[in-house]
């Protein structure tokens, strides 16, 4: 069952949530499984999701407080230029 969070965002972004189907590395999803003790793929990705956003957001107001780089969840590093 997603969060009461990421159904909000979801219901933002596209009005509802959406069916899609998804190729998931099944040794990432057990892994999430035992340390989160989600019962289901849909409560894991849901919790993925609104934690990347959470992430995002938050460097997003950093970048902005600073103007220093961000390291990124994907091994690069973004700059705020200030423009």
């Amino acid at each position: 069952m997603p969060t009461e969070s990421a159904r909000k965002y979801a219901k933002m972004v596209y009005g509802e949530s959406m069916r899609t189907n998804i190729d998931i590395d099944e040794r990432l999803v057990r892994k999430a499984r035992k340390l989160t003790r989600l019962k289901s793929k849909r409560q894991i990705v849901d919790k993925a999701l609104e934690l990347l956003v959470r992430s995002e957001s938050r460097k997003g107001i950093l970048r902005a407080a600073s103007g220093k780089a961000i390291p990124s969840p994907c091994g690069e590093t973004e700059f705020d230029l200030g423009g």
